[in-house]
């Protein structure tokens, strides 16, 4: 996974201004975008990168359906959730 070089800072912000009582209860996610190289593929590739990226952002994520594997939360709600567990952890399956 290639990060934007501002992630964290930007996740940082985002801890930061979460008000304190829900800071430690949210699971932060940002959308997954099939953009690398994109202009040198083919023309349906293209098309079904930039039609899964909108509904990513517009119907699974808006639906609080966590869609990637890629995601932060604090080390606190991790404990709390007793951590992962792999019969019921949903990463990568969609």
């Amino acid at each position: 996974t290639t990060f934007y070089y501002r992630y964290f800072e930007n996740l940082s912000w985002c801890f930061l201004n979460e008000p304190p009582e829900t800071r430690y209860t949210v699971c932060f996610q940002s959308p997954l975008f099939y953009n690398i190289t994109l202009d040198e593929r083919w023309f349906f590739t293209r098309a079904m990168g930039i039609i899964r990226s909108y509904f990513m952002v517009g119907f699974l994520i808006g639906g609080d359906i966590n869609t990637m594997s890629i995601y932060s939360m604090s080390l606190r709600l991790l404990v709390e959730g007793q951590f992962f567990h792999p019969g019921y952890q949903m990463d990568d399956i969609i």
